[in-house]
């Protein structure tokens, strides 16, 4: 990282060693990703899935090159039950690395989840309009 101030490369010191200016916001804005990613990874562990979901997408909306953090959002999403939501993730992450063998078993699992799930919709509202 740079100082903003002299323009002399720091290496992620909260103080620039030419000129002492104070680093520790900048630090922290670029830890702050990694961070949200951790906590987010965490709650969905805990079962706050939603709540991990929240902390995930921050952290993907703050490093959007970052695909590690994003496949982990993919998992939390299809444990939330938002499968759309997952492909719309996935398929980023898909068109930033094709060859990525975890983001293509996810795609694999997910299209199989949204046909099933396709499915029963089907039969609930044929069950549906049967009754009725």
């Amino acid at each position: 990282m740079k100082c903003p101030v002299c323009d002399r490369e720091t290496d992620g010191a909260r103080t620039c060693p030419a000129c002492g200016a104070d680093l520790g916001a900048l630090v922290a804005l670029r830890e702050l990703p990694a961070q949200l990613a951790s906590e987010g990874a965490a709650l969905v562990q805990d079962g706050r899935v939603l709540a991990g979901v929240e902390r995930l997408t921050a952290a993907t909306v703050l490093a959007p090159g970052e695909m590690a953090i994003r496949r982990t959002l993919v998992d939390a999403l299809v444990v939330a039950g938002l499968d759309e939501l997952a492909w719309n993730q996935l398929k980023t992450v898909l068109a930033a690395d094709g060859a990525d063998p975890a983001a293509r078993r996810a795609a694999m699992k997910l299209r199989k989840r949204m046909r099933v799930r396709a499915a029963v919709d089907r039969l609930v509202r044929a069950f549906a309009s049967y009754v009725t």
